[in-house]
């Protein structure tokens, strides 16, 4: 069975209630806020489907839900399809798909065996109870052809059917049409599709993608594959669309899987630039992170990060920094990964991650929604196919393979929304924001990507200011922000921040070093500047320039890599002489670094900034703390 929406006229406003990480149409509403697989937020926004949807009236064509109604409490049900009606049009259309509760317990009776790999009692529990991997991700009410139908019509609905649906018939649609205009019915509508014996039914299928041309991959190494352009657009090979490559709110949630896991110590593969690690190691856990795009290094988020092409002998490449020895790390884990490897390369990987791993966790996509935009997809196989291939080749590691979207797939943590009740400022934050009670600051309008990522934000010049009183700020983050104000205008902003910081708070300030880019111009890292790991040339920056050209020469890298809007230069002396005269201690440091100053007066704060906000470029930046003077 599927639902088309072939038949749907142009201009009809669809809104869909329960959508999660995969809806069918937008806007989307949710309890909870949900990201897809590349981690862009698809809940456009929020609401408590117990209480009145923050939904004007009489103002959608049709309301469109997929398995929603049944995680709605029973006792809240009749008033959250009373409110559907409400937000219709007149002639408007109800389409739910949900669990069809006697034609889910007739299966089970004749199922005692258990089915989809799970045992009868999993199985069982799950289609009548849900998953309850999540808090909202359990079934809260019975439902049927007959309860449907009362429950519509008792709301107001002048048409009500009902339809089984799902390749066993164990679920329903129901579909309800509100009185008045009856063209308006039949929008949606439910039809018998043709099976194709190859494909893997699913119960809504995701629409195609519009169709691309077939790309060589053969003319680029797999290094190239991977490069800038992948994780910004993917206009090459496809990858990363939409807005690009960011630290995602899923990062969060993926972590916490792997943490609930235990590990003592992990190895990451294709760590992409380890916003995952990074929350592991401010956890406490050691590990490595393993990645073969170099423009992922170049931007990496925290230590520990090497370039590695997996298909090649990890231990000759100097994978782990240092001589590594067998079974080395606790846990080994990978999310959507393993899909990008070749199938010839595959057992060389696997019996890699046996012998410096003692067992494995590893999400992978098997296919089941591919769109085709990422060419580097070579195994798209489902979950039998990867076992059987793991017991191939490692038959005595242990190993979890799970659907990638389970790593991605969970609340997201609400004390990491709220805070501690500090007050911490994120200045010229653009898209890099944080959550941990920060307030993200920055001049454009980024209302619509905060709501949607549930950030704190403000719209703010800080040229004119800072809204805040004297000595009250904890702690303030400014990455890459100072160098796009003039030196008065810099001086003044730092003036301000010194007077709303607290006599124990602290700054972080990264801007690009410009004594490092001038080094790598006139002595290509051989002179006496702080050259960073795996950085000897300019032409070795081109992977974070998104107007990096073939035919730059070193001077218009140079120029550009310093320039490039803004409209100041620092290197430690003039970043620490503007810090003095703001009434600041400044304290030069490295990635990540924030061990100076007094420890029973400062470390605590320095650790928590640097846990909890994100040090961006470390292959070109400064990084100074500010600390406040004190007055005499």
């Amino acid at each position: 069975m599927t639902i088309s929406f072939a038949n749907m006229a142009p201009g009809t406003r669809v809104i869909e209630l329960g959508g999660g990480s995969n809806p069918q149409f937008r806007p989307n509403v949710d309890v909870r806020m949900c990201h897809d697989a590349a981690g862009n937020p698809t809940v456009d926004f929020t609401a408590n489907f117990d209480e009145p949807l923050p939904i004007q009236s009489d103002e959608w064509d049709v309301v469109f839900g997929h398995y929603v109604i049944e995680h709605v409490s029973w006792r809240a049900l009749p008033g959250f399809v009373a409110e559907v009606l409400r937000i219709l049009k007149p002639g408007g259309k109800a389409v739910f798909v949900t669990a069809n509760t006697p034609a889910q317990i007739q299966w089970i009776a004749n199922n005692p065996q258990g089915w989809d790999g799970k045992t009868f009692f999993e199985s069982a529990s799950c289609v009548l109870f849900g998953d309850q991997d999540y808090t909202e991700n359990a079934h809260k009410n019975y439902m049927s052809f007959i309860v449907a139908e009362q429950l519509f019509k008792a709301a107001g609905f002048a048409q009500v059917a009902c339809h089984p649906y799902g390749e066993r018939n164990t679920d329903m649609v129901v579909e309800a049409v509100k009185s008045a205009e009856p063209q308006a019915a039949g929008l949606l509508k439910i039809e018998r599709a043709v099976p194709d014996p190859n494909h893997v039914p699913s119960d809504v299928p995701t629409p195609p993608a519009p169709a691309s041309p077939p790309v060589d991959l053969s003319k680029y190494t797999r290094a190239e594959l991977f490069d800038k352009e992948y994780f910004n657009g993917g206009g090459k090979v496809g990858g990363y669309s939409r807005e690009g490559y960011r630290d995602f709110p899923v990062h969060e949630i993926t972590a916490r899987h792997i943490l609930a896991r235990r590990p003592e110590s992990v190895l990451a593969l294709g760590e992409g630039r380890g916003y995952i690690l990074k929350r592991i190691h401010d956890a406490g856990v050691p590990g490595v992170g393993l990645e073969i795009s170099r423009h992922c290094f170049l931007t990496r988020a925290t230590n520990n990060m090497h370039t590695v092409d997996m298909c090649e002998d990890w231990q000759g490449q100097s994978a782990f920094g240092v001589p590594a020895v067998d079974g080395q790390f606790d846990l080994c884990y990978s999310v959507a990964v393993l899909e990008h490897i070749p199938e010839e390369h595959i057992g060389h990987v696997i019996r890699e991650m046996a012998k410096y791993s003692k067992r494995g966790l590893h999400g992978i996509d098997f296919g089941e929604s591919d769109d085709g935009f990422d060419k580097t997809h070579c195994l798209l196989k489902d979950r039998s196919w990867w076992n059987a291939t793991f017991r191939e080749h490692a038959p005595d590691y242990p190993v979890e393979i799970v659907d990638k979207e389970v790593l991605e797939r969970g609340e997201f943590p609400p004390e990491i929304l709220a805070g501690d009740g500090k007050v911490k400022l994120n200045l010229c934050s653009h898209t890099t924001m944080h959550h941990h009670g920060w307030t993200n600051i920055d001049i454009g309008d980024l209302d619509g990507f905060t709501r949607a990522n549930g950030y704190r934000f403000m719209r703010h010049d800080i040229r004119s200011g800072l809204p805040w009183a004297t000595g009250t700020v904890d702690a303030i983050n400014m990455q890459h922000g100072l160098e796009h104000f003039t030196y008065r205008e810099g001086l003044a902003l730092l003036r301000e921040c010194r007077r709303v910081l607290k006599p124990d708070g602290v700054m972080r300030v990264a801007v690009p070093d410009a004594a490092l880019l001038a080094d790598l111009y006139t002595n290509c890292g051989k002179g006496n500047g702080d050259v960073r790991p795996g950085v000897d040339s300019l032409s070795d920056l081109d992977e974070i320039r998104g107007d990096a050209t073939p035919d730059d020469t070193d001077a218009i890298r140079f120029w550009k890599l310093l320039h490039d809007g803004h409209q100041a230069a620092y290197d430690s002396e003039t970043l620490g002489d503007l810090a003095l005269a703001a009434g600041f201690t400044p304290v030069i440091s490295g990635f990540r670094e924030g061990t100076v100053g007094d420890p029973a007066k400062y470390a605590n704060t320095y650790r928590q900034v640097l846990r909890e906000t994100i040090d961006m470029m470390p292959c070109l930046s400064l990084y100074v703390w500010l600390v406040p003077q004190l007055v005499s």
